[in-house]
């Protein structure tokens, strides 16, 4: 060994160009099959899409979530500590939180990015479609109002990012939204009478007479 030119050490993973291309395959078939999003929590499945590797992984108190979107890049919602080495992948939208936090843990950054509602309002919004609301004038801020007829009738939640504005929230449900639509105009996209795995089970679906459920759960022995 010539310890004046050490060999320098090999570099460890995947090149950026691999993992863009492993999310745009799995992106082709979400829109192939009207899925909006994947919301991985494990760490061979992380690690797949973002080549993200921390020994935090050990530590069962700590929750980590990457969503990837049937368009665009994905998303990492973790914990604080994490996210250092997170900004040594190519994933660059990372949303943290001080860990632990038993009472949320980043469920409350989840919701927000899963539950796009009023991102796609303030699109709207940009897009005129309430009248007598000025397209011009930006929206500043998001407001979530609960009527829960309990003790607090009415509770008023702020949804602000932590980085950027109501603005690029918005103009990213609005794309993920039209990457969803553009995989249901797909016409040889087939359309599931039950979308959400927790009604697989239920009795009946609004579409079930369309997708024959009830001759295929007599075939398979299934009266579900």
């Amino acid at each position: 060994m010539d310890l004046a030119n050490p060999v320098a050490p090999p570099q460890r993973g995947f090149d950026v160009a691999e993992f863009v291309a492993r999310t745009q395959r799995a992106q082709r078939q979400m829109v192939a099959q009207g899925i909006a999003g994947l919301l991985l929590m494990s760490e061979p499945e992380v690690r797949y899409f973002s080549g993200f590797q921390t020994l935090f992984w050990q530590s069962p108190t700590r929750p980590w979530f990457l969503f990837v979107p049937a368009a665009g890049k994905p998303v990492a919602v973790i914990p604080e500590i994490g996210a250092a080495l997170m900004r040594r992948t190519w994933i660059d939208d990372i949303r943290t939180w001080s860990a632990p936090a038993p009472a949320d843990d980043g469920v409350s950054l989840l919701a927000a990015l899963l539950a796009p509602q009023l991102p796609l309002e303030a699109a709207m919004i940009r897009a005129g479609a309430f009248a007598g609301v000025d397209p011009a004038i930006p929206v500043e801020s998001l407001l979530y109002l609960r009527l829960s007829g309990g003790r607090v009738p009415l509770e008023v939640a702020e949804r602000k990012p932590k980085e950027g504005d109501v603005g690029d929230l918005a103009a990213e449900a609005l794309a993920r939204t039209r990457a969803l639509f553009a995989g249901y105009e797909n016409p040889a996209t087939g359309y599931l009478s039950r979308a959400r795995v927790m009604k697989e089970r239920e009795f009946a679906a609004p579409y079930d007479h369309l997708a024959r459920v009830r001759e295929w759960a007599l075939e398979s022995g299934d009266d579900g």
